[in-house]
């Protein structure tokens, strides 16, 4: 789906869709580079992984990603979230209000 600030990827996943791991998140804030919202997020204190949780490092579009026909300029700006048994739901709430601060922040200054 979609909201102001972020794609989530798939953008037709459903919650509960039994496809996806329920604990692991993808969302992309295009145009931004993936690097740096996540360093911007961890400026925050909020810790997320860009590219895949088993990749090689390999740079360039991921062939999973590329697969389920994600353009690329999404991709590049993909994030991954990670939930835990000690996530909370502040937790979750304080990720979604610093993604969107942040992002609109972010996007001004690459205009």
């Amino acid at each position: 789906g979609k909201n102001s600030a972020y794609t989530i990827i798939p953008e037709n996943r459903e919650p509960g869709d039994e496809h996806y791991s329920p604990y692991i998140l993808s969302l992309a804030a295009t145009p931004i580079p993936a690097e740096v919202l996540a360093r911007t997020l961890d400026d925050k204190g909020i810790c997320v992984g860009t590219g895949s949780a088993c990749s090689n490092r390999k740079k360039g579009q991921s062939k999973t990603l590329a697969a389920m026909g994600v353009a690329d300029n999404v991709s590049f700006s993909r994030i991954r979230v990670s939930i835990g048994s000690i996530t909370t739901e502040e937790d979750i709430e304080e990720l979604i209000r610093t993604l969107d601060q942040e992002s609109s922040i972010l996007r001004k200054a690459l205009r």
